[in-house]
């Protein structure tokens, strides 16, 4: 009966991992010379978006693949770009099946929220389609991290920023891994006099989508 009690406790602990746990199985399975994937869902941020609805070649999911594979000594790992411009987080939860789970992923990294300010979708709704999103990802069992929206300049300044500010909260709150990419850029800004060469069209860190690459690979070298 003891043998049968103990197993079935080890069996509980195998079929549950936390969150932190999952992101350092991923973690070791890429130090470890296994094949990875990686999914970036998102909107324009993640694209890549440059100018005129060009991509970048300097998108941070380009910039994140190198950069783990470079560290990890590790060809196998494959960063998949699943950005799309103008989306909302309401378009991140209805597609998440097709887009991100069907690719079979080891890791997902979600960032959706500027759309949500520009398009006028309300606090709680960005805050419940975030929730969707991660509930999916943990029923699934797969790795996740989140990033909160960039800052932007101009009109919807103010905006982006209690949206952060209320995702931070939930994700505090729920237990979710994230990256406060907000605070960071923001810093990045408040350093600077010329604000617009880091976001030249007042929303997209065109030159800077590096920064965002290794801000994720600082947040995993603290696993």
């Amino acid at each position: 009966m003891k043998n049968i009690f103990v197993f079935l406790t080890l069996f509980s602990v195998c079929m549950y991992l936390s969150p932190e746990s999952k992101i350092l199985s991923v973690l070791n399975k890429m130090s470890t010379g296994q094949n990875v994937t990686i999914v970036c869902y998102g909107d324009s941020i993640t694209w890549g978006y440059e100018t005129f609805f060009v991509q970048s070649k300097n998108n941070y999911p380009v910039i994140l693949e190198k950069e783990l594979q470079k560290k990890y000594n590790n060809q196998t790992i494959s960063v998949i770009n699943k950005g799309k411009n103008s989306m909302t987080s309401k378009w991140g939860s209805d597609n998440l099946q097709s887009l991100v789970i069907d690719e079979k992923p080891d890791l997902v990294i979600v960032s959706f929220g500027i759309n949500d300010v520009i398009y006028l979708n309300s606090i709680s709704n960005f805050q419940k389609n975030m929730l969707t999103i991660y509930n999916e990802l943990e029923k699934n069992e797969i790795a996740n991290l989140f990033l909160t929206p960039t800052p932007v300049l101009g009109g919807y300044k103010r905006g982006v920023k209690e949206y952060s500010n209320k995702i931070t909260e939930s994700y505090i709150q729920n237990n979710i891994q994230f990256l406060n990419l907000y605070d960071n850029f923001d810093s990045i800004l408040n350093s600077t006099t010329m604000p617009l060469k880091v976001l030249p069209d007042f929303i997209h860190p065109v030159y800077s989508y590096s920064e965002i690459a290794d801000q994720i690979i600082t947040y995993f070298s603290t696993f």
